[in-house]
């Protein structure tokens, strides 16, 4: 039975001409969660708002599913014309937010064809451009936040690590397994052909081990 202190419920209240919504209970994947469109009702239902605020400073724990209706609740409160405001979330689930809307959509719906060779030569190149702007920032951040955590100072939620270790080691050995063995089968059989001919057949094993070794990462990856 779920405990009723853990429950994922919010509450909110009107402040002057601002809607606050509190988040609280545990927002994670497996629990049950309230019906947003019982907020977007409270929320339609007053006159005049201007600002939506957003806080949760007694959250039990959270995961994406509590960042996946943060972002709906602020794109559904800017096309009603709010502001959003996410001060009083905690510092990750509001980095997150941010980061997560700092790529802009991509709303083009169908490609458009070049009309010359120079033409696509342009437009690759542009896009590489305006590509190198992201790529750089991505690898500043990344060699920032490496030497944070070897200094100690890097922030990093157990739970999270914890639960991709789980999904990367005991929950991967059934598909890694089934991989190892087709790859190996695929291998064997395509070798033994080759080997028949100078009769080398005492080296198949050899070739799979060596084979699944070096390739079987690039098909997982791939």
């Amino acid at each position: 039975m779920t405990d009723m202190t853990n429950k994922a419920d919010w509450s909110s209240r009107r402040k002057g001409d601002a809607f606050v919504v509190h988040f609280s209970g545990s927002w994670v994947n497996g629990q049950p969660k309230p019906d947003m469109h019982l907020l977007h009702a409270d929320i339609e239902a007053e006159p005049e708002l201007h600002t939506l605020h957003l806080e949760a400073d007694h959250l039990v724990g959270w995961d994406s599913s509590l960042l996946i209706v943060i972002r709906q609740l602020c794109e559904w409160a800017e096309s009603q014309g709010l502001s959003t405001h996410l001060e009083g979330m905690p510092d990750g689930v509001r980095n997150l937010i941010v980061l997560s809307r700092a790529v802009p959509e991509n709303k083009q719906t169908q490609d458009t064809c070049p009309d010359d060779f120079l033409s696509t030569i342009g437009e690759t190149a542009l896009a590489a451009y305006r590509g190198l702007d992201g790529y750089f920032a991505f690898l500043g951040q990344l060699c920032i936040d490496l030497f944070a955590f070897i200094r100690g100072r890097g922030k990093l939620r157990s739970k999270d690590f914890l639960l991709i270790l789980q999904a990367a080691g005991a929950q991967a050995v059934p598909i890694v397994s089934l991989l190892s063995f087709l790859t190996g089968l695929i291998i064997a059989f395509i070798g033994v052909i080759q080997l028949q001919k100078f009769a080398a057949d005492i080296y198949v094993a050899d070739l799979v081990g060596l084979a699944v070794t070096r390739e079987l990462g690039a098909v997982m990856a791939g």
